[in-house]
């Protein structure tokens, strides 16, 4: 138990810091609140500015004036490529590429969502801050970037199935050696087959889909960023992770010709995949998980 000279120093420690609570709250509310409030008042009269050139027939003569500026009266070079917001909030600032970059995500967000100069303020209030825009904006394109991504393996995917030696030929019970539904933006038929009596027996053909055709490439793509493991130590865990049963995992290996893993890695190789150390097993499936 404490002595009453020990709680008596912990009673003032207590007393100092509540002192120093309120003010840190006053710095706050007069400081911090009042700075930001002047930051986005100025992000406003910026993004007036940028409206008055955006709406004018001017743009690129006052891109090159501001280019033009900036390397002669403060021997700062810009890319020719950068975008009037930017070069505009450069030339008010002069700061470095991140503080120009964030004030110019924030503007150019507001744009996009119709927000005028004059309801900037309010704007960036109900977003929470600059900084959330900016995490927010930071999320969507790695969003859009990751779907960007996963498009082009599919893509991949389909070119190296195309390319490859085929498992067999189907044949129709009526002699028919092909499909004839099928659609301009669909490579391939999807079969519904059967196992009756040591055979596969064909049931039905899938309306042609290119959703339909995009979801099973997905899958493929999936099982075989999993077998590509299948030698490691880490495949029943990560069999089990992604949804896989361990033993009809091999099966559908031996079912798709897969039998090493340098045969799925070489897949994967293909469709711009390439299998990970053991401390990373997992991350070549969630890049298409």
């Amino acid at each position: 138990m404490a002595t009453a000279k020990q709680k008596a120093f912990i009673s003032d420690v207590i007393e100092q810091t509540n002192l120093l609570n309120i003010r840190h709250n006053d710095y706050v509310t007069q400081f911090v609140s009042r700075a930001n409030e002047e930051l986005y008042s100025l992000l406003a009269d910026m993004m007036e500015v940028c409206e008055a050139v955006w709406e004018s027939d001017e743009i690129d003569l006052v891109k090159e004036g501001l280019r033009k500026s900036l390397r002669i009266d403060f021997g700062i070079k810009t890319q020719k490529n950068s975008t009037l917001t930017a070069l505009i909030i450069k030339r008010i600032t002069l700061g470095n590429r991140q503080i120009v970059h964030n004030y110019a995500k924030v503007i150019e967000a507001a744009a996009s969502a119709g927000v005028r100069s004059t309801g900037l303020v309010d704007y960036i209030k109900e977003k929470g801050s600059i900084d959330a825009i900016r995490k927010n904006i930071t999320k969507a394109e790695e969003i859009k970037k990751a779907a960007f991504e996963q498009k082009r393996r599919v893509e991949s995917m389909q070119r190296a199935l195309i390319g490859k030696e085929g498992l067999g030929y189907l044949e129709f019970s009526n002699g028919r050696k092909k499909v004839e539904a099928i659609a301009s933006d669909v490579e391939f038929t999807i079969t519904l087959s059967h196992n009756r009596n040591g055979r596969e027996k064909i049931l039905a053909t899938l309306y042609p889909s290119s959703n339909l055709q995009r979801a099973c490439l997905e899958e493929y793509l999936l099982a075989c960023s999993v077998a590509a493991f299948f030698d490691s130590d880490h495949f029943y865990d990560i069999c089990k992770d992604q949804g896989f049963n361990v033993d009809i995992m091999h099966r559908w290996m031996r079912d798709n010709n897969l039998h090493t893993d340098s045969e799925v890695s070489e897949l994967l190789k293909r469709v711009g995949l390439k299998k990970k150390n053991s401390v990373d097993v997992t991350d070549v499936v969630a890049e298409v998980s």
